[in-house]
This record gives structure tokens, sequence and C-alpha cells, in this order.
């Protein structure tokens, strides 16, 4: 058994041992011997594997004998002399240490083939030794290396390495420089035999003459068959050759240079490397003996022990060796663990069992089980280890008061008992496992206790699992698990005696327990504190990392808020950011009223306190604008911008009050959520650059948009804080009251064309065909026209239009004979949109000739649109219930909801569009009657700009989809007010609802319409001019004033458009005739009049010739 003189050696030849195992443990079934027997191993004593046969025969039996040597000196390489004649490293030794093995009675005894005896060392090969090396390959070899630094090799030219001496002294004797020479005496070389030498001098060396003064020194010079390597030299001399080129680079110190040999062709010299009756003897001479021989060993066997003693080099060392056994043994290794049960246990087993050495040797082999039993403790240490809380200790106090609960270990049973924690099991625990002093256990889960108890059946089967059991498992916690009252029955029925088993839970869990029970309360005195170890490894606000390691500001005063700090991890925050979905999205920039454009980032680097007001029309793009600020915001070191939707925050009564920025923790999403996790928020928060966008403002009612005010205002007080509201033009003058110094912008104008070209015609993966690229020219050139046929300015602007048209479109483009939408009523073409989203998302996926699947395809459609209407009904009554977190996803795909955080956050793609959805619900379905009351107070007649009247006028184009019910509701809600039916009336004249207004005044009575007065112009009656009189009057002049107003607004502002493009083109006066006779294309028939088109031409001749016949060409416009 070898000596280790240093710590480094033996660590070096441990981890040997843990690494060996940790590559064979999970591919074959092995025994492993560490430090052999050295009568029986010789050298190759460190480490003894054996690979055992599989069932399947496809692993053989085979043995590994393996010898580890480090060197501190990590630049000291391998040379040639060192393979010769060093303690350490020459091949003598461990051929006789492979004798050794083959004369002990282990090798009779078990019949294992040696397959490899290795050479574990940290040292590399010198580069004149790599000349007698070569790569080590073997397929059959049961190690597969995992560290890429260390490489194999053998000595292939082993019979070149034992001539190496000869070589040498012929190499000094012709040296031409004198100081070059060494005096070399005749080597000893006990591994051949003397007829070798004598068998190939001839091919080396002529001779030439000899000096009678000294009889043993014969004059030479060599053969140029040697020289030049001629392939008609014999195997050894080729091999001495070789020797003798690698003595020659050292002899003139050049190794990492080749030797020209040729250049010794003309030089004699003298030498008695050889002697003078070798160089007479002619090769020919049969009586010549040419093998090598070692002992007993002849030339094929040393040939067979060369090809099987292997060097396993650059075998790193310490910390990068540890880092590889973490790798192998999956980040569990455990040295202290490893040493003490895989080395130090099973010798002292070993020792005192050494009467019969024989028992003993085999006894040190440790088998597969028993490894996999210290791994699997292993792993479980690594797991269920006490770790203590960073900045939480505990006052010698506590720990007296526990010891005087506790009893003492007893070493004759295993001890039970159940303690109750208050307020915290971990810190129990923890005090108990220091307090014992054991090796400890905590299981807190179910699994981890199944695991622990089937490690322990492994280690009672296996042996020495008894040390196993009795070394590790002193002291098993289990913390807060169900039923602990059996599961530490079952353990302890397990365990080794001396081990103790302690429940700790609550006074519930311990009502049923058998076993002695205790209370552990600890209170806020009971602590020390470190409040600098508090802290948080990231906070993360909206994906994005804004602090790493921070150390929060707060102090605790009481034993439950330490609780929640020492279970404070990370904390992650989101606002009701969300990844929109925007293909082909196209910036667009920031107006303010001066004209001058304000990017994106401007918002970001406000003046603190500022207030910056983004106000358009609904659909313009403001929501998408808001989420691009806030994603530039990603980017920016020390500034955290959140987006919260108007409504969120408004939900909380207090927001705006005094206090309302100080609330900003609870309208944001927290986890973990407690009082403590949103202090530390807000304290985050008010500490660095702080910008909220808020979206939305016009979607809240009047009543609760100053909870939303107040809130920006107490925001503003905060000087690192600045705000931007995004909001429609019906809500502008509520907020420029409110914030005197807000600056205003605009959205600029949206681009539909390039839009619908990036959509739809510059797909790199798609060619766009002839039809395609035909159908979007046309529909591009009508696009404005369609806008004004539309009619809904006042609801949406062209961003959400060409959204929608885009939807309605993806299927219709791409047909060679395109069906245009010729419906351009607002309710049409949403739900022509809705329809077409659930068609386009369908397409392809059903064979609608199926029956069966034309079924399932109705039945997903009506899953559409209750899912959509159901959540737009809960969202607008605040119903929502908590949802099954598949409920939304399905839904979401087709893209009008979008899922925040969690199934409990979703929202539509746009307010309009949950408007739509209520409205189908509200009209069409069976609604509440006190629901349908608040339904049309707040949508039916009450605004120009309200889009939800547009489609209650669409979906009451079918009157048998309102209820007695309804229709009653309505009547009474009109009855509530005096003027509410007049100003219903105004309303649906005033938006063209006429479905409307059929309904309303279907379901008034007749006592109510008598009230109404119908006018075309003021009252000519003044006396008449009371309240009454005129809240129920219905002046049909001011509603057509008021459309011709717009009208006329519209007219003049294409007028000055056409007139300036005329005064660019230079158009005068007779062009202008000319282009408007041109249009004049229809002549009447009696009075030759001229009209642009045959509709007017038709009213013409109504009108100014009703006795005349019709002309046939006119009957059908």
């Amino acid at each position: 058994m070898a000596h280790k003189a240093t710590k480094d050696g033996v660590d070096f030849q441990y981890r040997l041992y843990y690494y060996v195992i940790g590559i064979c443990h999970e591919k074959y079934d092995y025994s492993i011997l560490y430090e052999g027997d050295d009568n029986t191993y010789g050298a190759f004593d460190d480490v003894v594997l054996r690979i055992h046969p599989d069932t399947e025969k496809t692993v053989q039996r085979s043995l590994y004998l393996i010898q580890a040597k480090q060197n501190k000196d990590s630049t000291k390489t391998i040379s040639v002399q060192d393979l010769l004649k060093s303690k350490d490293s020459r091949v003598t030794k461990y051929i006789d240490s492979y004798l050794t093995y083959k004369a002990s009675t282990a090798s009779d005894c078990d019949r294992w083939l040696v397959k490899e005896m290795i050479y574990w060392t940290s040292s590399d090969f010198h580069i004149t030794t790599r000349q007698l090396i070569e790569d080590y390959v073997n397929p059959d070899c049961d190690l597969s290396l995992t560290v890429d630094s260390i490489t194999r090799h053998y000595i292939a030219h082993w019979r070149a390495l034992f001539m190496f001496e000869r070589a040498q002294k012929l190499a000094n004797h012709c040296s031409p420089l004198e100081s070059l020479k060494k005096d070399y005496s005749q080597p000893a070389e006990p591994y051949k035999c003397n007829s070798v030498a004598p068998a190939f001098a001839h091919e080396v060396l002529n001779l030439v003459g000899f000096d009678c003064a000294k009889k043993d020194l014969s004059t030479v010079q060599f053969r140029q068959e040697f020289l030049r390597d001629s392939p008609t030299l014999s195997r050894n001399a080729s091999q001495f050759r070789r020797s003798f080129e690698i003595a020659c680079r050292l002899m003139c110190n050049i190794p990492n240079q080749p030797y020209d040999l040729c250049r010794l062709a003309s030089l004699t010299f003298a030498t008695n490397a050889f002697n003078r009756e070798w160089l007479e003897k002619h090769a020919s001479d049969k009586s010549v003996q040419t093998g090598f021989q070692y002992k007993e060993l002849n030339e094929s066997q040393l040939d067979c022990f060369f090809k099987r003693f292997v060097f396993y080099v650059k075998v790193p060392k310490d910390e990068p060796m540890l880092n590889s056994l973490k790798h192998v043994f999956k980040s569990h290794f455990n040295e202290q663990l490893f040493e003490r049960y895989l080395i130090s246990e099973p010798q002292k087993q070993a020792l005192s069992k050494s009467r019969n050495p024989k028992k003993q040797i085999a006894e040190m082999f440790l088998t597969k089980p028993y490894v996999e039993s210290v791994l699997q403790i292993s792993d479980l240490k690594f797991k269920l280890a006490v770790m203590p809380p960073n900045g939480i200790g505990f006052t010698p106090t506590s720990f007296d008061k526990l010891r005087a609960l506790v009893p003492s270990a007893r070493s004759n049973i295993v001890q039970e008992l159940a303690v109750v924690a208050v307020p915290q099991t971990d810190w129990t625990t923890i005090r108990l496992a220091e307090l014992y002093n054991k090796s400890s256990f905590v299981i807190k889960k179910h699994a981890d206790f199944e695991k622990l108890l089937d490690v322990l059946k492994l280690c009672n089967k296996v042996e020495h699992g008894d040390i196993l059991v009795s070394g590790e498992l002193q002291l098993v916690i289990l913390s807060d698990l169900p039923n602990m009252a059996f599961c530490s029955k079952l353990l302890a029925e397990q365990l080794s005696y001396g081990s103790i088993v302690i429940s700790v839970g609550s006074r519930k869990d311990h009502a049923h327990s058998s076993t002695p029970v205790i209370e552990d309360v600890i209170t806020f005195s009971d602590l020390l504190l470190d409040y600098k170890q508090f802290v948080l490894k990231q906070v993360i606000i909206d994906s994005k990392v804004v602090a790493t390691g921070y150390s929060p500001n707060v102090i605790v005063d009481t034993v439950e808020d330490v609780v929640e700090m020492s279970l404070l991890k990370d904390i992650v925050v989101r606002s009701d950011v969300y990844e929109y979905d925007e293909q082909h999205y196209m910036e667009r920039n920031f107006i303010d009223a001066s004209g001058k454009v304000m990017p994106h980032g401007g918002f970001l680097s406000a003046p603190p306190s500022s207030v910056s007001i983004v106000c358009d029309t609904a659909g313009h793009g403001k929501t998408t604008e808001l989420l691009r600020i806030a994603k530039l915001a990603q980017n920016i070191d020390g500034t955290v911008c959140l987006y919260l939707r108007a409504k969120t925050i408004a939900r909380r009564e207090n927001v705006g009050g005094q206090d309302g920025l100080n609330l900003l923790p609870t309208i944001l999403h927290v986890t973990p959520r407690n009082t403590l996790s949103e202090q530390i928020v807000l304290l985050f928060l008010l500490s660095v650059h702080l910008c909220i966008l808020i979206d939305g403002f016009d979607e809240i009612i009047e009543t609760l948009q100053p909870r939303v005010i107040n809130f920006v205002c107490q925001a503003l007080k905060r000087p690192t804080c600045s705000v931007v509201i995004a909001t429609r033009h019906e809500s502008k003058q509520a907020l420029k009251n409110a914030f005197k110094q807000a600056a205003f912008y605009s959205l600029d104008k949206f681009s539909y064309e390039r839009y619908f070209k990036e959509l739809w015609l510059n797909d790199s993966n798609v060619q766009p065909t002839p039809e395609l690229v035909q159908n979007v020219h046309i529909f591009i050139s009508n696009f404005d026209q369609l806008f004004k046929n539309v009619n809904c300015k006042s609801f949406l602007e062209v961003p959400q239009l060409s959204k929608i048209m885009a939807s309605i479109y993806e299927n219709r483009i791409r047909k060679p004979n395109i069906q245009w939408h010729n419906n351009y009523e607002i309710g049409s073409i949403y739900d022509t949109f809705v329809k077409s989203l659930l068609r386009n998302t369908l397409n392809g996926r059903f064979d609608t000739t199926v029956k069966v699947l034309q079924a399932a395809l109705e039945a997903m459609e009506r899953d559409f649109f209750d899912k959509h209407q159901q959540l737009a009904y809960e969202l607008e009554f605040n119903k929502r219930r908590d949802p099954k977190p598949e409920c939304y996803e399905i839904i979401a795909s087709f893209g009008l909801i979008i899922i925040q955080h969690n199934p409990s956050h979703v929202e539509f793609m746009h307010r309009t569009v949950m408007e739509y959805f209520l409205v189908r619900h509200c009209i069409l379905d069976n609604v509440d009657e006190k629901e349908f009351h608040a339904f049309i107070k707040r949508y039916l007649c009450v605004s120009r700009a309200n889009i939800a009247d547009k489609f209650i006028d669409f979906f009451l184009e079918d009157m048998r989809g309102i209820s007695e019910t309804k229709r009653q509701c309505i009547r009474k809600y009109l009855q509530s007010s005096p003027n509410h039916l007049s100003t219903c009336i105004r309303m649906t004249l005033n938006n063209a609802t006429f479905n409307t207004l059929r309904l309303i005044l279907s379901v008034s009575d007749e006592a109510q319409l008598s009230n109404l007065c119908f006018r075309f112009g003021a009252a000519k009656d003044p006396s008449k001019n009371d309240i009454q009189h005129t809240a129920n009057l219905i002046n049909l002049k001011r509603l057509a004033m008021a459309r011709g107003h717009q009208k006329i607004q519209s007219q003049q502002k294409a007028q000055e458009k056409a007139a300036k493009m005329k005064k660019q083109q230079g158009h005068g006066l007779s062009d202008q005739m000319k282009a408007a006779q041109k249009a004049l294309v229809f002549s009447c028939a009696v009075c030759k009049s001229q009209m642009p088109d045959p509709k007017t031409y038709k009213q013409h001749f109504e009108n100014k010739h009703p006795k005349n016949d019709l002309p046939a060409e006119l009957k059908d416009v």
C-alpha cells in the first residue's frame, strides 16, 4: 500500500476514486476497491475496479488496475529517462506489479481479465517522449471520460524505449563537440537479452578499424541505410534509429526540432556502444536471437502488457477536478460524506475483520448497491438539509427555553417527539438541529418522506448500510406533513438506536398525537436581526430586472413581519402592460399643439411632476403607442414605466385620497402579495424615475374620473414621477380643467396605403399573384371613399378601421372575382369583422362536407359568441368569477381578447369590441331586468360619439329579439323622466339610428307621444315657450342644420383642398368649365338639362316632369 506524503497527493487519489465511481455507476454493475493489498496489486493498488458481466452478455467481465500520481509542479513533464529510471514512472516497476498480480491468488480465484493498467497523472509527456507513444483508442474500454483535458496514450514503441540508453551512449560518442560529451558507462539492461543488440549492430555501423591501446573501442562509420531509414532495416534496427534520433535531439538541446541524421554520413568516430564481435557478425547468422525478454515475459507477452498499460495524462487537480465531480454527480457531490462512507468506514470495517486477510480484501470491495445508497443519502442530504435564514439569529435565552422542553438523546431506543411551533416551523426546526448538534434531515413534502423511506430500506438491505443509517440519520425532523404521527412511527421502525424523530407543526397537526407534545413559542425578543442580510435576489417589474441583490430599507418590529421578510426571495411586479400582437406595426409620432414632433423617449425624459395628455378619437392607436413607450423603458436603466388602465385605478375607492400614491402597490399585481412586499415595492418605486402611463381615461364613467385625477395629483407631488394620460376628445376638457400646465398631444396621420401593402404584398415568404396586386391597388384606391361611406369618424379613426377591414378582406382580397362589402353601417362592419375573425381562424381545419364536422363547427361558433359575450357582460357589470386557466386561453387564439397575467386578468383588444359583444348579449339574450335597465341607461341614445348606439341599432333590425320584458324596461326608462323620450328621439334622428327610433315609438304610450311637438323651425307663439314645451319640442330644422353644418364643413375642406391642388397644377377657369361640362354626361329627354349620374337624373325627372312617363333607362335606377 503506497504512502502519500502530502495532502495534495491524498486528495488527488481520493478524487480519482470518486471519478471512476461516477463514470461507471449509471452504466455497469461493478465493485470497487480503494487501496488494495500491494502484495497482490503491486504499484497498481490505488484503485481496483471490477466490471461485472450483464445478463445480456453485452458487457464482459473486466478488471482495471489504477495508479495515481500527481505532481505539484504543473510544468513538469514525463521524459524518456523518467520512464526508464524514475521512482514513480519507470515502466519496469509496473511490469513487476503486473507479474505480482499474475502470481497472486486473487488472479487465480477471480479469473478477471485485466483490460487496462492505468497510470493516472496530472503531468503530460515531454515532446521527445511523444515520439515513443501513440493515442490509445479502444472501443471496448468501459471508462467514458467526461473531462476534455484528459488524454489517453500507450507506449507503442516500447522497443525503442528499451534501447534508448544504448542509443544515448552512441549519440554521445559521435558528437563533434567535446563539451557535449558525457561519461556513459555500459548500461544495465535487464529488460532485453544480450543477443538483441548483436542482431542489428551491423545494420547501424560499419567497422572501419580499432585502437590497439583501447581494445574495447572500435572505429566506425554509420551505414547509409540506417541514416536514411531504409525500409530494408529490420524492426529492431528501425526502433533503435528512433531512439538514436531522440538522443541526438536531447544531446543538441533541440527537443522541439527534428534532427537530420544524414549530417553524420561522413563522420568517423570511436565507440564501444556495440562490441567489435557484433559488428563483424552478419545478420544471416541464424544463431542470433532477436527477441526481447524481461524476467519470465517474452517479447509477445511484453507487447501484450504495453498495449494494456495506458497513461491518462493531464488530469485536472483541485478546483477543476471538483467541478468535474460535481458535473458527474449532478451537482450533489459531497466530498466529506464520500470520504467517510466510501473510504474511511469501509476500511475500518475491513480492519476489524483482519484475522482472515483474504476475507479482508474481499470485504474492502464496495458493491454498486452500497455505493447507490451512499449517493441516495448524499442526494437527500443536499435536498433536505437545514438551511438557516439570512439575517435571522436566535438569542441564547431562546435556546435555553427550548433545551428545558426537549428530552436528551438516548442510545438504546429511537425517540419520538412532537413540537408545536409558533410562529414559524422553520425557526423551530433550525433551533432543534443546532440544539441536538446531530446530522439532520428535514422533511417538508410527502414525496421526500417516501423517498427517505425507500433509501432507508435500501441501506438496511446492503452490506455496511447500517453504517450510513447510524452515521447520517441521527435526527429526522418532519415539518408540516399530513398525518405526521403515522409518518413518525414508520421512520422509527427503519432508524437505528440513538436516532430521534421530531414532528414540528401547528396545534392542529398534533391534535391526535400519541407522543409527548411540547410548545415552542418564539417572540420578537428571541430574535437577533441583521437587516443588512435581508437581501432580495431580484426585483422584477414588467419582465424587467430592475434590481439584483436589493436590500430593502425596511425596519420590522413584529415577529409576523420577520416571518414575511424571511420568506421573501423575489418580488415580481406587473402593471397592466401586455405583449401586443401588432402585425406590420408602423410607429407613429406624437404631435403637440404647435405641430412639433414628440418622440416616444421624450415622455420618459419629461420633467418631474409633468403631465402629458394624448388626446385622439377611438381606435387611433393610443394604446399601442403607450405600450411602445413602456417597451422602450425596458432598456433604460434607472427608469421604471408602469402602464395602467384608468379603470384599474378607479376600482380603488381610496386611491383618490391623500394616500393615493401609497396605494399604488395595491393597484399593481405584486407576487408575493403581503403588507411587507407592498411596502418594499412602494419604497423602491419612489427611489427611481417613475413614468406612469394611464390608458382609457374616457372608458370609465364620469363619476369615477375624479378618482383617477386625484391619483395623478398625488403622484405628481413626488419629484421623480411623470404621468402620461391617453383619452378621447370627449374627456379632454375634464383633464384640461384638472391640469392647467398639461401638454396635449395627438397622433400623426396613419398611412393606410403602407399598412395594406405591408400586410398583403410585402410577405417575403409568398410571392403576390397578379390578382392580389390588382385587388390591393383597387382596395387602396377606394379606401378613402369607403371611410367616408362608413361615416364613423366620431367613433373610429383610420388605424382601427384599417385593422377591421384587413380582417374582413383577409380571404376576399386574394380571390380573382373579389366580393366587396356593401353595407357600410358601423354595426354591420363590426358584425362582419367578428365573424371574419372566426372564419379566418378556423379556415381549412374542418371538412364542411362532413355533417359531424359541420355540426362541430357550428357548436364552436356558438361557443365563440357565448364566451365573448359572457366576458363582456362580466367586465361591464363587474361580475368576474374565477375562471379555469383554459376558459379564456382557447378563445384568446381568435385575437379579440388579451390575457395579461393570468386568466383572471382578461381584456378585450379594444373597447369598441367589448361594446359589440355587450350589445349583442343584452339585445339578443336573456338578461336580468336590473342589469338591462343599467345597460340602456348608459348606452341607449346618450351621445352621438357612442358607438354602442350604432350596435344597438344594428341588432334591432329584427325586432323579434326584443322580449316583452325588455320592452317594458325601455318603457319604464322613458317614463322615468319627462324629457327622456324627446331626447332619445333627437339622438336617433341625429345618429340616423332608425331601428332604435322605431322601437322607441313602439313602446311609448299615447300620452307620451301626444306631448311631443315636432317642428321645422322655432315656435311662432312665444307664449308657449315654457320649460315643459321646450323639453318636448323636437326641432327638425335644427337637427338638419346640425347635420348640414357638418356637411358644409366637409364640403369647405374638400373645396379648399381641390382649389389648392388646381392652383398648383395651374388650372384656369376654362379648364374648370371644361371639366364640369365633361362630368355632365346625362341629358334630360324633355328639357335637355344635363346631370352627372342616373340617380340625379331620375330625381330631376320625377320632380320637374311628373306628368311624363319615366324613361326606360331610369326605371331600374
